[in-house]
């Protein structure tokens, strides 16, 4: 494994590296938050061509340009046996990947053909605007990185966090999950989504057969959401990671996902509530419940206005 996170490499070095790692057996390059830019990504991609032990390649946050977003996509399209790539910016506006909807597309294509790919993030990359700027309407890049990963015989991981998506592109990816046979972990982070979502959302939980971990964090899907997630719950046996982050559930949410913890606690292993506007009475619930969850090893409810009676509620069901 080769890390070269948050170095400052440039261009040029990306240039280098791909001189000086040829012929070694390396299966993961980590070029993370610098700014090798196209000419850079285009050295690496040449340089992975020739190393059939490469597998993951981290090049988030490097200033790449549609054109690179394209070039990524391409390789990976082309037969490049990557499993893993994360192209997403996480940075400093300097060094952001600012992509657009064509390149979500693109890499739709590439998905779509790839029998090596397990885990994509593109999170933060603008896929749902068009080249112009302006948000896409018809949402190509939801609904082709939707059929795309329908048709995957390998992917188990998404990233699409931050992407201006909304209600319709979140929706076309929860649909589209449910009809994948090796999907783990859905992750639609702060994509504009609102309530309009909760039965997309709630057939995803339940009807994505292999589903571990879903981050609807950041979305506005109110407590109709919540219910809609926790009315899926029982049906996800393996659904160990929810993230409902700022997702303005308030009491009625919780209540729902205190019954579904009932029903189907067991596995469930992480779970943030923060910032959801949750009182003292509902999280009292939610603390007598937890001795179903007997698996949970972090559960968030940081910025909710519990009291001191609901922390030490909650903090005795832990130790038990």
């Amino acid at each position: 494994h080769m890390v070269f996170s948050e170095c400052r490499l440039g261009e040029v070095c990306g240039q280098c590296l791909s001189r000086v790692l040829r012929g070694r057996l390396i299966t993961t390059i980590d070029v993370s938050r610098n700014t090798i830019r196209d000419s850079g990504i285009q050295s690496l991609l040449n340089l992975a061509r020739g190393m059939s032990s490469l597998v993951g390649l981290n090049v988030s946050s490097n200033a790449l340009t549609p054109a690179g977003g394209m070039l990524l996509a391409k390789a990976l399209k082309d037969g490049l046996g990557l499993r893993t790539i994360d192209a997403s910016s996480n940075g400093l506006a300097s060094q952001e990947n600012k992509f657009h909807s064509l390149v979500g597309v693109a890499f739709s294509q590439a998905v779509a053909l790839s029998t090596t790919l397990r885990s994509l993030s593109l999170a933060n990359t603008s896929l749902g605007l068009l080249p112009n700027g302006k948000k896409d309407l018809r949402h190509e890049s939801a609904l082709c990185l939707g059929e795309a990963m329908r048709s995957s015989p390998s992917l188990q991981h998404i990233n699409l966090s931050g992407n201006r998506l909304g209600t319709d592109g979140c929706a076309l990816i929860l649909t589209a999950a449910q009809g994948c046979v090796c999907l783990q972990t859905v992750k639609l982070r702060d994509n504009g989504a609102t309530s309009a979502i909760s039965l997309e959302l709630g057939n995803a939980v339940a009807k994505t057969e292999k589903l571990q971990c879903i981050d609807m964090s950041k979305n506005k899907i109110g407590p109709s959401g919540a219910a809609s997630l926790a009315k899926g719950m029982p049906s996800a046996r393996y659904l160990h990671t929810i993230n409902l982050n700022a997702c303005d559930i308030k009491d009625r949410g919780l209540l729902n996902l205190t019954k579904a913890i009932l029903e189907s606690g067991s596995n469930m292993v992480k779970l943030n509530l923060s910032s959801n506007d949750l009182s003292q009475a509902s999280v009292e619930v939610l603390a007598g419940t937890l001795n179903h969850a007997n698996k949970l090893q972090e559960l968030d409810l940081s910025n909710n206005p519990l009291g001191d009676d609901a922390a030490c509620l909650i903090a005795m069901a832990c130790a038990m």
